[in-house]
């Protein structure tokens, strides 16, 4: 992190990535809003997580998000919207499963964040499956209205 309101958060618990981006920005003038860059199922060692799995993936793809939003100081519960890209319309099932089950935890009952949900040819690296970026607001208050 750096001095002023931007801060580049690259967390110790991902891994290092050969690409040329921050996995999260966080803006904190006039509220602190966090630009999570694309996250993939990739451990703090850089080896996949469920290479072929859609559902191992999506999982290990959303605990990276939180990692960023833990260096933040922020919560799953301040997220405001989320684009998914998902590699072959023959995973998007095994995705909406693997969040179904997640949800609950990250976010209880809902409201839920905005989702953007695009279908690919493929990912910077073929072994990956699915990639969610994710923008979160600090004390966001997500209201069904």
């Amino acid at each position: 992190m750096t001095d002023g309101p931007i801060h580049h958060l690259h967390p110790t618990q991902l891994s290092t990535s050969n690409g040329m981006f921050s996995p999260g920005v966080l803006v904190e003038n006039p509220s602190a809003v966090l630009y999570i860059a694309g996250q993939i199922a990739a451990a703090t060692d850089g080896t996949t997580v469920g290479e072929g799995d859609i559902k191992a993936q999506t999982r290990q793809v959303f605990a990276n998000i939180g990692v960023v939003l833990t260096a933040a100081g922020m919560e799953f519960a301040e997220v405001v919207r989320f684009t998914t890209y998902i590699v072959g319309a023959d995973n998007v099932a095994g995705f909406a499963e693997a969040r179904a089950a997640l949800w609950p935890e990250l976010f209880g009952e809902g409201p839920y964040p905005a989702n953007t949900l695009v279908v690919i040819d493929r990912l910077a690296r073929p072994q990956f499956l699915v990639e969610i970026e994710a923008t979160a607001v600090r004390g966001a208050v997500n209201l069904a209205i």
